[in-house]
């Protein structure tokens, strides 16, 4: 499907196929537990960045061509300590298995939950 309504044709990225077991588990737990709908949303974690940038887009990529851009890093960092962390928070190495850029993400979520 992808490929045939997208223009250029686009196939599904390897990311959403990484996810399609999450996105199956909580649809199979919102099925089952249909009291849960209204407090369980779907976000972004550029989204969270935007909004908690007063409505405007960051200015910098956190990532170019795949590799981590130090000043896109930065700026998110700045704007979740201007939201309460603080800067050894962010500042830290992420948990294992994560990407310093999803340790930041999943912080600016926390901050629109």
């Amino acid at each position: 499907v992808a490929r045939t309504t997208s223009d250029p044709p686009r196939g599904v990225s390897i990311q959403a196929f990484g996810i399609f077991s999450k996105i199956r588990e909580i649809d199979t737990l919102l099925i089952a537990r249909p009291e849960l709908r209204g407090r369980v949303f779907e976000s972004h974690p550029e989204v969270a960045f935007c909004r908690l940038n007063g409505d405007q887009a960051m200015l910098l990529p956190k990532k170019i061509k795949g590799s981590v851009n130090p000043a896109g890093m930065a700026e998110r960092k700045a704007l979740l300590c201007r939201h309460g962390y603080e800067m050894d928070f962010v500042d830290q190495p992420p948990p294992r298995g994560a990407a310093a850029d999803d340790f930041l993400d999943a912080a600016a979520m926390a901050l629109i939950a």
